[in-house]
């Protein structure tokens, strides 16, 4: 599965945990580890390096072991990346989203062990929803003949099937296109203009940008789901299970640890911090891309990141 567009939005928040976390002070005495973190083609990163540091120099007191940190950047429709990365060996870590876990599971491969995971809002369980102008739209048939536009094809596709509704995007609304939500005020940004009428997103993407809580804000949610799992970390297999397990566990400790005080004000912000991922979250994304597999929407997106989905320069 593709890195879906929420994962951008989120990364304003968390990236000064997750990326911080792994990267230290390079030493000729120590192993060497790459960690890979999936960035969305044209999101800015740099602000977050500079929070880079600090944490740097807990982590280094605490793993011996000497983790850099590389950009992964990714195209909308791209899909396992990271793991493509990881099989080489050109990565030692990396993170998936949920359904890309489930389809590496599904693959029988198991060259790639499960670390922990993030949770957001108190849950290890990622919604999308279905954004239209306030007051315009109140059942999702009645989108139905509507003009829609997102980055991706599958939360969409996913959401009127669970209202019912099985049937191409093409063929339901009135027209589709392309509209990127990285970030998330420019895909509100034509649902103002009334170009689209509705979009899809990851209901965390949208709340972390603000543009909801806003006074003046003029769009709502129609219809949510649990979609997918949160971010899932992952080591290859040529890590010794001793480091990744060590990780592992400072990883999960650190939202209650003294030592990483001064970075709890982005574990405030998606109110929730790095943890274990639990069954519940794990059955989702099994019973989530079983049914985009089953009914052949990777074909579906492809097609529309293809026909629709500007190219680059």
């Amino acid at each position: 599965m593709r890195k879906t567009c929420f994962i951008v939005a989120i990364a304003v928040a968390i990236s000064a945990v997750s990326q911080c976390v792994f990267f230290t002070e390079r030493s000729e005495a120590r192993e060497k580890y790459v960690l890979k973190l999936p960035v969305i083609e044209g999101f800015a990163t740099d602000k977050l390096m500079t929070m880079f540091q600090d944490m740097a120099k807990v982590i280094s007191q605490k793993i011996d072991a000497d983790i850099t940190v590389d950009k992964l950047t990714f195209r909308h429709g791209d899909r396992m990346v990271a793991v493509r990365d990881l099989e080489t060996g050109a990565a030692d870590f990396a993170y998936l989203n949920g359904m890309e876990f489930a389809e590496y599971q599904k693959s029988g491969k198991k060259d790639l062990m499960m670390l922990f995971t993030l949770s957001m809002n108190k849950s290890t369980i990622l919604n999308q929803c279905l954004y239209v102008r306030k007051g315009e739209i109140m059942t999702v048939e009645a989108l139905r003949g509507k003009k829609w536009g997102a980055s991706q094809l599958l939360p969409t596709r996913f959401l009127l099937y669970k209202k019912g509704i099985n049937e191409p995007l093409e063929k339901f609304f009135s027209s589709v296109r392309f509209v990127s939500d990285a970030p998330i005020p420019n895909i509100v940004g034509a649902l103002d203009a009334k170009d689209i009428d509705v979009f899809s997103a990851a209901e965390s993407a949208v709340r972390l940008s603000g543009e909801l809580n806003k006074k003046s804000a003029t769009f709502a949610p129609l219809y949510c789901e649990p979609f997918e799992s949160t971010w899932v970390f992952v080591a290859r297999s040529g890590v010794p299970s001793p480091v990744a397990l060590k990780l592992r566990d400072i990883m999960t400790t650190a939202h209650r640890n003294p030592e990483f005080n001064g970075f709890k004000f982005a574990f405030a912000m998606i109110d929730g911090n790095f943890t274990a991922l639990d069954e519940r979250a794990k059955k989702l994304n099994e019973t989530t891309y079983e049914l985009v597999r089953k009914n052949g929407w990777l074909k579906e997106e492809d097609a529309f990141i293809k026909k629709h989905m500007p190219r680059a320069k």
